[in-house]
């Protein structure tokens, strides 16, 4: 079962998650992917893993033992070993984009190429507390597994990190079928 909306239909409907549909923010995008698959999947068991619904196709081919088409799901990447308990492969970068607001989760960061939360959030800021305006840098950078609410911002801080996604997220922008292989995580 995939959920697009989880809770109430109202803009603070995103618990402790930053921002609303259409944005660069984790509550524009992150939700919970629920399996039940008796003999596969442990009962109760829980994984972190990123994983983008172009990721379903690659999945699904695994799962029947078949073959993508060559020309057909090249930014889909197999979950089918996280979903087995097996240790598996990274996935590489997901990258989202709205206007002119590009962001790029990989590994534990986030970065995002410019001012302000983007999406439906851009209209109403200071009217929610979860929309905070965000434009005290020329970009944002984020450790998802300390700050999921993404409230502080280290783009200042972490500039190594900013070079090293912001790279990877011009790559892409200049060619989108450029599929980027893991890098480190660190």
């Amino acid at each position: 079962m995939v959920s697009e909306q989880c809770g109430e239909y109202e803009p603070n409907s995103v618990g402790p998650l930053s921002g609303m549909k259409g944005g660069g923010l984790e509550g524009c995008h992150r939700m919970p992917f629920i399996v039940r698959w008796p003999g596969k999947v442990a009962l109760n068991s829980l994984n972190s893993r990123l994983l983008c619904y172009t990721d379903i196709f690659a999945t699904i081919a695994d799962i029947l033992k078949k073959p993508m088409p060559i020309d057909a799901g090249e930014d889909s990447v197999s979950f089918y070993k996280q979903l087995t308990g097996e240790k598996g492969n990274d996935r590489p970068p997901v990258i989202h984009g709205n206007g002119d607001l590009y962001s790029i989760i990989y590994g534990d960061w986030k970065y995002i190429n410019g001012k302000g939360p983007g999406g439906f959030s851009q209209g109403i800021i200071g009217e929610f507390p979860n929309i905070l305006s965000r434009d005290e840098y020329e970009g944002q950078l984020y450790l998802l597994t300390e700050d999921v609410g993404e409230r502080k911002n280290l783009y200042v801080q972490n500039p190594q990190k900013v070079k090293e996604l912001s790279g990877m997220l011009d790559i892409y922008l200049k060619k989108p079928t450029r599929t980027l292989k893991p890098l480190s995580h660190n």
